[in-house]
């Protein structure tokens, strides 16, 4: 079964392979419902920030968006009502995507909370950062500093309940008592979970989560140092998903 469903994913998109069907997960269901008990992993994942051992190969002009520098310039500043149209359309065209994976998907890809007065971000490999929050104005940050605009995003995941598709189950109080909690009550934790971030520089970013609402973003200090976060912050990258670059540029074409 795994060797016949991974031939049919071939037809697919790279990332589209890597992300919805790449797994080559066979389920084990007792009347619809998955459980991480009864979930057994078949093949290892792949996208752009995870191998694995299913070989499907990338092209070369793919590892080469990856591998060189890029510079992007913003198209233009889309209001707060666009971002939300723009969100909603590509949640609508995920959520096929998704189902054909097996996958569920939502709109919660960012929420965050207490926190300082600084920005939220995503860092970038080329080091420059994508705004996502900007809690207080007065904060100096240089405008260079910042590559992109976030304009919305969608979690992938397997669902605990066999759910594929648009869902909102993750905002089911039994789900989702606080903020901590994330994913971690909706999703299969030992499968992928994918988070796509669109930027008005008009590309898809992608981020290997592990559930949390935050996970992936950052925040600055009061005096505006990206350093201030500790660890090593792990940046996304842009999605090697042909299918959904297309799909965000063609939103975004009707605005622009």
């Amino acid at each position: 079964m795994l060797r016949k469903k991974v031939q049919t994913i071939v037809l697919l998109s790279t990332v589209a392979l890597f992300l919805f069907t790449g797994c080559g997960k066979t389920e084990s269901k007792d009347d619809g419902l998955i459980t991480s008990s009864s979930h057994e992993k078949e093949a290892s994942f792949k996208t752009s920030t995870s191998e694995t051992s299913i070989d499907i190969p990338i092209s070369s002009s793919t590892e080469k968006t990856n591998e060189s520098s890029v510079t992007f310039v913003a198209q233009r500043t889309y209001t707060f009502e666009e971002q939300l149209e723009i969100s909603d359309k590509f949640l609508t065209w995920a959520s096929e995507r998704a189902a054909m994976g097996g996958m569920a998907v939502n709109g919660a890809y960012f929420n965050h909370g207490a926190s300082g007065r600084g920005d939220w971000y995503a860092k970038t490999p080329e080091g420059q950062y994508i705004l996502m929050q900007r809690q207080d104005p007065t904060i100096n940050i240089e405008k260079n500093k910042y590559l992109a605009n976030a304009i919305g995003g969608v979690v992938f995941y397997y669902s605990k309940f066999g759910t594929t598709g648009v869902t909102n189950e993750i905002n089911d109080q039994e789900n989702n008592p606080s903020t901590a909690t994330g994913f971690s009550q909706v999703a299969i934790l030992d499968q992928p979970i994918v988070k796509y971030l669109l930027t008005d520089n008009g590309f898809v970013y992608e981020f290997k989560s592990n559930g949390a609402f935050s996970d992936g973003f950052y925040v600055t200090d009061d005096d505006g140092d990206f350093d201030y976060w500790p660890g090593e912050q792990v940046p996304f990258i842009v999605s090697e998903d042909k299918v959904a670059q297309d799909e965000l540029q063609r939103i975004l074409a009707s605005y622009n």
